[in-house]
């Protein structure tokens, strides 16, 4: 990811920006289904912290959490939130954990980066047998766009192309559901105009401060997905969230 692009996430966290404050709450629903949000006993990763806007939500909900990110910017993100003993700098691909010692793992717009089978392997290696994998990943390869240059992309899921890559990994899929899904038709004009009338020189950028009284109506129609995702699923939208675990868990 383009650096100045964690200073911009990090100062539309600190200005309570609709989508990453609405994106926490799916991430918290999602982690109820399985944990209390006050129990001390469940060890959380967070892989790809970033700039530990998320790992500080869960933190404050309760959730025992700790963050890894090999981004120096990252890091410094993390330590103005006040996060030094949660992160610590490594990459995925060589976790400095012993097997099985995590409770559950969460990578929230992460292995889209990676070499999605390696990653997700090291991630069931200190996984424990009982536990759980939360993921976040853009949705829908037709969606490529400039932006996915821009935060160095190398993929986006569609449901079927995730559950198999977890299946192959040794994950078996508890819940997978598209969100985002208010403003998805938003969304894909958007997109596509920038990818096929370049001329315009639309300059498409989703992480920029909108109107109070905007933000509040994103916000709670971000609130409202989270409950449809946590209880039914939705059926499109611009990401994906899925739950798993590892298939050795009887």
């Amino acid at each position: 990811m383009e650096l100045d692009v964690y200073e911009k996430v990090y100062d539309l966290y600190n200005q309570g920006y609709w989508f990453l404050k609405g994106r926490s709450k799916i991430i918290q629903s999602m982690l109820n289904r399985i944990y209390s949000s006050h129990s001390k006993d469940s060890i959380i990763l967070d892989i790809g912290c970033s700039t530990g806007v998320i790992l500080k939500d869960l933190l404050s909900k309760g959730f025992n959490i700790f963050g890894i990110d090999n981004e120096d910017k990252a890091l410094e993100c993390c330590i103005n939130l006040g996060l030094n003993d949660r992160v610590i700098k490594t990459d995925i691909y060589n976790l400095p954990f012993l097997a099985k010692s995590f409770d559950c793992v969460t990578a929230f717009d992460v292995i889209e980066h990676l070499d999605d089978l390696a990653a997700l392997r090291q991630i069931k290696r200190v996984l424990k047998s009982n536990g759980r994998v939360l993921l976040i990943c853009p949705a829908y390869r037709w969606l490529w766009s400039k932006k996915d240059i821009t935060y160095h992309h190398k993929r986006r899921y569609n449901k079927l192309g995730l559950k198999t890559i977890l299946e192959k990994s040794g994950f078996t899929v508890e819940k997978c559901s598209y969100f985002n899904f208010f403003l998805f038709p938003l969304f894909v004009i958007a997109v596509l105009l920038d990818k096929y009338l370049a001329f315009l020189n639309l300059k498409l950028d989703f992480l920029k401060p909108v109107p109070s009284f905007i933000n509040v109506i994103l916000n709670k129609l971000m609130f409202l997905e989270a409950f449809l995702v946590d209880r039914y699923g939705l059926p499109f939208g611009s990401s994906l969230i899925c739950l798993a675990r590892p298939i050795d868990h009887a």
